[in-house]
């Protein structure tokens, strides 16, 4: 049987917590909740725990746990402890919190969706674009790390759409299977281990984006289909944060998500004695609607690779550009 108790947290247990989460997600670059707290409640509202005590679950690991009971654990500790440090340390880390909110896009695009200091990001970024058909096909119309997608394409293309994105000159590709090497700093270390961008089949409308976190990001966003490869465990990835943007007078959904592992040991160095281990994959994705169709595009890291190049992940994503 799984026992509830009520407990009063002290100082002393409010700073363990914030110990334990800063440990595990390296808090300047931490993928938590707090860091796109507001971002997210314009997508779904979150509700503050009502009961001045926090309601833990005190029980031994077990095979047959709930997978769900889990993911809503992972979730429930994650939120509560970033609600308690905002609360008892609200000024502990105002520049952070800053950063996490700027708008990144702003960094690459002026307001007018033209490329804000356009000879220095040429300088420092590789622009990828590729054709699209526009119309709607049987099936899904997918480029996989930058490569040309194939599909029958009309004469004369007037309906086709112009897919781009940037990545850092810094990443460099030794072979097929070793793409987005940073050689930065001498660390010649994968950035992320694959970038996609696909039309999804069917017609839809931007009202779908604006119900993703209600509906299921990885299932509004057609992560289903078999052909894009994603990890099955992608729909049942938790929804960190997300935001609105506009470019070129078109209108972005960007929505982060974290994967947690199928298995946790529990003596495993990643369990922080909670009773779960930290997501151990992330996937940045952008959606926009145009004509009626659906344009996709995801960024997906390890949480070691997050942990090096979230700042450069993050512009990479936010580059993501249908015209």
């Amino acid at each position: 049987m799984v026992g509830k108790k009520c407990i009063m947290w002290s100082n002393k247990a409010i700073i363990a917590v914030i110990a334990a989460v800063t440990a595990s997600f390296d808090h300047a670059n931490a993928f938590t909740t707090l860091s796109s707290s507001s971002s997210l409640l314009s997508f779904q509202r979150m509700k503050t725990p009502q009961n001045p005590c926090i309601v833990t679950q005190m029980s031994k690991s077990s095979s047959s746990e709930d997978d769900n009971e889990v993911a809503s654990n992972r979730r429930t500790f994650l939120l509560q402890s970033t609600l308690l440090t905002t609360a008892f340390l609200s000024n502990a880390f105002p520049s952070v919190a800053l950063a996490d909110e700027e708008n990144l896009a702003d960094k690459l695009y002026n307001p007018d969706g033209s490329l804000r200091n356009a000879d220095d990001a040429e300088a420092k970024f590789n622009v990828i674009s590729n054709a699209f058909p526009g119309t709607s096909t049987a099936d899904v119309t997918i480029s996989f790390d930058g490569v040309s997608p194939v599909f029958a394409s009309s004469e004369d293309n007037s309906n086709g759409v112009k897919i781009s994105y940037s990545t850092p000159q810094k990443w460099i590709t030794n072979t097929e299977n070793q793409r987005y090497i940073d050689t930065s700093e001498g660390v010649n270390a994968q950035a992320c281990n694959r970038i996609i961008a696909y039309q999804a089949t069917g017609s839809t409308t931007a009202k779908s984006l604006t119900k993703a976190a209600t509906n299921g990001v990885a299932k509004t966003l057609g992560m289903t289909d078999g052909a894009l490869g994603y990890n099955p465990n992608v729909l049942k990835a938790d929804l960190i944060s997300g935001r609105k943007l506009v470019k070129n007078e078109e209108e972005y959904y960007e929505f982060d998500l974290a994967v947690a592992p199928t298995n946790c040991d529990s003596k495993g160095k990643d369990n922080l004695g909670l009773g779960f281990c930290p997501y151990d994959s992330i996937l940045l994705a952008s959606a926009t609607v145009k004509d009626g169709k659906m344009y996709v595009f995801t960024v997906e890291c390890t949480k070691d690779q997050w942990k090096r190049s979230n700042s450069d992940l993050k512009l990479v994503r936010s580059s993501f550009l249908v015209e």
